[in-house]
C-alpha cells in the first residue's frame, strides 16, 4: 500500500502532460469496453424481459365489461356452445434469421434482436397482424362508421389495411327507428378509390322478421347496387340498456328467425351474408349451428395475444376496439383474417 501511495506522489509530480496522460488513459478505456459490451447487455436484457411472466395489461386489453355475465333471460336455453380451455401467451421465439422468412408457404417476421413477432406489429412502416405461431395473417381490416369522421383511406392503404367493413345504418333500440350512418355513402365512395376490398354491416334491433327484411332492403337501397368484397354483416347484440332495449329478451328461435328473413332477403340481391356478434352473445343468445351458412364475425378482445377462447368456427376476428390507424383520427376497431 506504501509503495502505491508513493507511486502516486511521483506520478502526480510528473510534468503536466505526462500527468494527464495517466489519468485520462484508462478513463478512455473503460469507455470503449462499455462501449462494446453495450449492445450486448441490452441483448440479455430484453431476452430476460420477454421471458418473464407479463404483469401489465396489453395495450389492446378487453375493456372490464367485455365479458361479464349479463342476466339470463326468462326462456329455457339449450345448453350453450362448449369452450375451449383458455390458450397460454405464447412465449417469445428467437432465431438467428432477421427480416421477412418464408416457411412452408407461410411467412414470418423476426425483429433485430431475432424475436419472432407475434399480434399486431408494425414492420417498415406497415401493419400487420401474426398469429401465435407468428405466421403472417391473410388480412388485416378496420370497421368504422360515423364515429371515425373523416377519414383519409389513401393513408389507411398505405399503413396495410387489406379490408374495412363499414356501418350503413341501424335500428334505435329504443324507438325502433332505422337510421342511416351518416358517413356511409362517403366512406363507400372513398374507401373504394382507395383500393380497399369492402364489406357492410347493419345494426339491427328488429323483433320481427318483417323488421328485419326491411331493415336488410334499407341497406341494399343505400348500396344502390356497389359490388362488394366482402358480406353484408347482421349485426346482433345487446342494447346499450340491457335488458330494457326492444330486442333483449328475444329468444334463440325468435333471432334464428330474424337473422334467417335478413339473410335470404340480402341473398336474393346476390350479396353474400355475415353474422356479427361478441363471444358471449354467440355462445347464450343465439342458436350457432343456424348461423354456420355465413359468414362468421366474432368480436373478442383477449390479452397478451391469446386466440378467442372460442370453440366454434369463425372466419373475421375483431380483436381490438382501440386500434390505432394512420389516416383516422383516434381509436378504431380492428380485425384479422388467418
Amino acid at each position: 500500500m506504501r509503495n502505491f501511495f508513493r507511486l502516486l506522489w511521483e506520478k502526480m509530480n510528473e510534468p503536466r502532460n505526462e500527468c494527464v496522460l495517466i489519468i485520462l488513459l484508462p478513463c478512455l478505456s473503460v469507455i470503449i469496453a462499455g462501449l462494446i459490451l453495450l449492445p450486448r447487455l441490452r441483448y440479455y436484457s430484453a431476452q430476460r424481459t420477454e421471458s418473464a411472466p407479463a404483469v401489465a395489461a396489453s395495450a389492446f386489453d378487453a375493456p372490464a365489461d367485455q365479458e361479464a355475465a349479463v342476466l339470463p333471460s326468462s326462456e329455457v336455453q339449450p345448453a350453450p356452445l362448449p369452450v375451449q380451455t383458455p390458450q397460454p401467451t405464447p412465449e417469445p421465439v428467437y432465431s438467428l434469421e432477421r427480416g421477412w422468412i418464408e416457411e412452408d408457404g407461410k411467412l414470418y417476421n423476426y425483429d433485430a434482436f431475432g424475436r419472432m413477432r407475434t399480434g399486431l406489429q408494425q414492420v417498415d412502416g406497415k401493419l400487420y397482424y401474426f398469429g401465435q405461431d407468428g405466421a403472417k395473417a391473410s388480412a388485416l381490416g378496420i370497421d368504422v362508421s360515423f364515429y371515425n369522421k373523416g377519414i383519409n383511406w389513401p393513408a389507411v392503404k398505405a399503413q396495410g389495411i387489406d379490408f374495412a367493413i363499414l356501418r350503413a345504418g341501424g335500428r334505435g333500440w329504443e324507438t325502433g327507428l332505422i337510421y342511416p350512418d351518416s358517413c356511409f355513402a362517403q366512406n363507400l365512395r372513398n374507401a373504394k378509390k382507395a383500393g380497399i376490398d369492402l364489406g357492410v354491416y347493419f345494426y339491427s334491433t328488429a323483433v320481427t322478421a318483417k323488421e328485419a327484411v326491411d331493415e336488410a332492403n334499407f341497406v341494399l337501397s343505400c348500396l344502390n347496387g356497389t359490388e362488394l368484397e366482402y358480406p353484408i354483416f347482421f349485426d346482433i347484440e345487446q342494447s346499450g340498456d340491457y335488458p330494457k332495449g326492444r330486442c333483449d329478451r328475444l329468444s334463440k328461435a325468435a333471432r334464428d328467425e330474424i337473422i334467417a328473413a335478413f339473410c335470404k332477403r340480402i341473398r336474393d340481391a346476390g350479396y353474400r351474408t355475415g353474422v356479427y356478434s361478441g363471444l358471449y352473445f354467440f355462445v347464450e343468445h343465439i342458436a350457432y349451428n343456424s348461423i354456420e351458412p355465413h359468414m362468421i364475425w366474432l368480436a373478442n378482445y383477449t390479452r397478451g395475444g391469446r386466440l378467442p377462447n372460442f370453440s366454434g368456427r369463425y372466419d373475421i376476428w375483431q380483436f381490438t376496439e382501440k386500434g390505432t390507424v394512420n389516416g383516422i383520427r383516434g381509436i378504431v376497431d380492428m380485425n384479422v383474417i388467418f
